[in-house]
């Protein structure tokens, strides 16, 4: 805008300098009072000018301000990349509980035969089952520090029905069967850290079986509760005790 200025003084210094035309102009307005208003306009413009510049200015920084602060707040809420992408096998779901791989031999059954029943089990089954020998091999691994999802657990069942089933912990649900009944699994640790529990729904017949294991000394109690989904039929619980023989 300086650069303006000196250009309007410039040409009216040559306009005063030409003799004809000052005169031509003097019979109108002194040349001199002409230049002094343009002086005095241009001065305010480029003052205007200035001060919009500095308006913006202003209000670009307290922009970048802003930005930058949000920013700030934002990562500091947001997990990093590296949080985020944490290996599965790091993940604690629970505090280990106890492992418990062992051979377990079946010394006592409670309500087991009104437990298959509402499944809708054979008298004659019922009572086979009921009475026979049976035992549970189980193979569990667990990972740095345990509760993690890279555990599993190996159930290797010897007896009426025989059956070996790999769980992964924490892994999406596994297809199985008893006899002529078809089951998703899944496997998790008990909130207490006191054993696991395999959780098995039976889809076409609208009902869930969640048995529990938990570990005393070698003393292993399998809790069995199933569960009907309508609401209308009642559900029945046993326990089985195992004694560790291996």
């Amino acid at each position: 805008m300086s650069v303006n200025l000196e250009r309007l003084i410039f040409i009216f210094g040559c306009i005063s300098s030409s003799r004809e035309v000052t005169t031509f102009i003097d019979c109108i307005v002194p040349i001199y009072t002409v230049l002094a208003i343009t002086v005095i306009y241009a001065s305010y413009v480029e003052n205007k000018f200035i001060l919009q510049n500095t308006h913006i200015n202003n209000h670009i920084n307290t922009s970048i301000q802003h930005t930058q602060q949000t920013t700030q707040q934002t990562s500091q809420q947001t997990p990093s990349n590296k949080q985020q992408q944490q290996p599965a096998t790091s993940i604690i779901r629970n505090p280990p509980c106890p492992n418990l791989t062992g051979t377990y031999k079946l010394v006592k059954n409670i309500n087991y035969q009104d437990f298959l029943e509402c499944q809708g089990v054979g008298w004659a089954l019922r009572k086979a089952a009921d009475s026979a020998n049976t035992t549970h091999v189980l193979t569990h691994t667990t990972s740095a520090g345990g509760g993690g999802a890279d555990d599993t657990l190996r159930l290797d069942i010897k007896g009426l029905i025989s059956s070996t089933v790999d769980y992964g912990f924490y892994q999406p649900p596994i297809t199985t069967k008893i006899k002529d009944k078809t089951f998703t699994d899944v496997v998790s640790y008990l909130p207490s850290s006191e054993g696991v529990r395999i959780t098995k729904s039976n889809d076409a017949d609208g009902y869930d079986i969640i048995v529990e294991r938990r570990l005393d000394g070698d003393e292993l109690t399998m809790r069995q509760e199933v569960v009907f989904r309508d609401g209308r039929r009642k559900g029945k619980e046993a326990t089985q005790i195992f004694k560790r023989v291996a």
